[in-house]
């Protein structure tokens, strides 16, 4: 169950009752539509207008007294509920973000319901980064989360590291203003992405995100306090993960006081990339992302490090759990343990491993020489890299 998945949430519902007397528009009637779901809702509702009898739902008069009501609604959902999913489905077309429906409406819609992405006077800005090649559902779940901010002051730019067909679509597809590569996707270019939306910046506030990643409500508002109220410079807190359904938390890393990691050794990072706020200022400062992220910590800790140096202050909010890391085959740092391999201390782990297993392969055919004389030598597997490995993310 992934309770930011608003599919997850209407499994096992049949029908989406919107008994009130009048709404402005009834957004979970769309929403519920866009799941397959049949509505019922009153006349007086603002979704009205887009329910079609025999396909999608039923409407209803609304009564005054609750008995009257509840018979009538009664009989809709009986109704509604042998509609097919899949006529309710197609009928959100006019609902979608590339309707004529949402290109007039939906800025007004965002700000009446609180989940606009592009607040006038904002704070803080976005810079939310996704690659060619992955589940854009994903891109939906982050992107929820950032609208489901109690802390309003924000804006979005989308980062798009693949070519311009792709970044052009996932931009329409959320009404984001674009920064793209144009280029076959590489983990390379990760880093870029973030630099040009730092240099673009006009808020106080730069906040970066990977497309499988996602924040819990309060996220924005508690970063936002915190760094005001201890004049820190850039901010950031404990994980949780979401693998296979499952969100549990994160407690292997960060393990360390954040003051340890100040090395210029990306080994000994505390700070998850995606639990960072930061202020724009000190991080153009320090020089801002690299132009590449070539190596383990090039995307991150690099930075961390050059505005340590700088002058910058830092704080870790080792009492929270704002940030859900997903898990997953295709994971940022998968891609780039493949490409420039394991970090110092795994690599000592994998070596000493190898060593003991020379030693005892050795010790076994000394020992038993006789009784294999025909047969194999025996191997043994390298170990695999612990939980103690930071993950630079």
């Amino acid at each position: 169950f992934d309770a930011f998945n608003y599919r997850h949430r209407l499994e096992g519902c049949h029908v989406l009752l919107g008994n009130s007397k009048r709404e402005g528009f009834l957004l979970t009637a769309a929403e519920a539509l866009s799941c397959g779901i049949p509505v019922v809702v009153t006349k007086d509702c603002g979704i009205a207008k887009f329910i079609k009898k025999g396909q999608n739902g039923v409407l209803i008069d609304w009564h005054e007294n609750p008995k009257r009501l509840a018979k009538i609604a009664n009989r809709a959902i009986l109704k509604a509920a042998k509609l097919d999913p899949v006529k309710c489905l197609a009928s959100v077309d006019e609902l979608s973000l590339a309707s004529n429906y949402v290109r007039a409406y939906g800025q007004t819609l965002g700000v009446l319901t609180h989940t606009s992405l592009q607040h006038e006077d904002a704070k803080v800005t976005f810079g939310v980064r996704i690659h060619d090649g992955v589940d854009p559902a994903y891109l939906d779940d982050a992107i929820n989360s950032i609208a489901s901010q109690t802390y309003r002051k924000f804006k979005v730019v989308l980062l798009v590291d693949g070519p311009w067909a792709l970044g052009e679509r996932l931009a329409k597809r959320f009404d984001l203003p674009l920064i793209c590569t144009g280029l076959k996707a590489d983990i390379e270019h990760c880093s870029w992405l973030h630099r040009q939306a730092l240099e673009q910046c006009d808020t106080e506030y730069y906040k970066p995100l990977d497309y499988d990643d996602q924040l819990l409500p309060n996220y924005l508002e508690r970063a936002v306090k915190t760094l005001e109220r201890e004049k820190a410079d850039v901010y950031g807190c404990m994980l949780n993960t979401l693998q296979d359904g499952e969100i549990t938390p994160r407690l292997h890393w960060p393990n360390k006081p954040i003051e340890t990691m100040f090395t210029g050794n990306s080994d000994d990072n505390m700070l998850p990339h995606s639990s960072v706020l930061m202020r724009t200022s000190i991080a153009r400062k320090a020089g801002n992302y690299q132009e590449r992220a070539v190596g383990l910590g090039a995307d991150d800790y690099h930075l961390w490090y050059r505005i340590f140096k700088a002058g910058g202050e830092f704080f870790r909010d080792d009492e929270v759990r704002n940030v859900v890391y997903r898990i997953h085959d295709k994971n940022s740092l998968t891609i780039r343990r493949e490409r420039f391999g394991h970090s110092h201390k795994a690599q000592r782990l994998l070596a000493s491993a190898a060593a003991a297993g020379i030693a005892l392969s050795a010790a076994a055919c000394d020992g038993d020489a006789d009784a294999n004389a025909d047969g194999d030598t025996p191997k043994v597997a390298p170990a695999k890299p612990g939980p103690i490995d930071p993950p630079h993310s």
